[in-house]
């Protein structure tokens, strides 16, 4: 339930099988991991442990979950139960971080822009810092629609820019730090 998948698996060492967890597969290079399924959890007791041969003698079971304590999976969404949810999001993610500042990477996309807004809104003295990437000379649409959110929502904006050459030079290095083959992302 959360922004990086939770895997799991199995790792052989001089003291015997280990069940591990992991949000990053380079936790456990020598182990064999699987993703943890959404709304699946485990049960397990260390007698339970010590039968496990394979991935496979995992059970996983099946969590019926809700979105907060007020509103349930199969409950209609409207726009302002939508805005509630997303304001509440907001505030909670920002609230939790006492350490220093948060850095909001802002594509200038729909998603991206309502986080940024509702923070600006929520925690209108808080100082937003706002990062944008994109490809140099003009070739990159979001990053003057990410400008354009940035001077509405008065953050302190950050833009980096590289050329085609560049980027193909990073996808090796950025799909092994990101874990992920998804286009979208890398």
């Amino acid at each position: 339930c959360g922004v990086m998948p939770l895997y799991y698996g199995l790792l052989e060492t001089r003291l015997g099988k280990k069940l591990v967890f992991c949000s990053e597969r380079k936790a456990f290079p020598d182990a064999k991991l699987n993703i943890f399924p959404p709304e699946m959890f485990i049960s397990i007791t260390c007698e339970d442990l010590s039968k496990i041969e394979t991935l496979q003698d995992i059970c996983l079971y099946r969590y019926e979950w809700i979105l907060t304590p007020h509103t349930q999976k199969n409950q209609i969404m409207n726009g302002q139960r939508l805005e509630y949810l997303m304001k509440r999001a907001v505030q909670k993610r920002i609230s939790t971080v006492k350490h220093g500042k948060i850095a909001y990477l802002l594509s200038g996309g729909l998603d991206s822009s309502i986080v940024v807004a509702l923070a600006r809104e929520l925690f209108p003295n808080q100082e937003i810092c706002t990062f944008s990437i994109g490809l140099e000379g003009g070739q990159s649409p979001d990053l003057k629609a990410a400008r354009q959110v940035a001077e509405y929502c008065r953050t302190s904006h950050t833009e980096y820019t590289f050329t085609v050459e560049e980027g193909l030079q990073a996808v090796p290095h950025v799909v092994q730090a990101v874990e992920s083959l998804d286009t979208t992302t890398i």
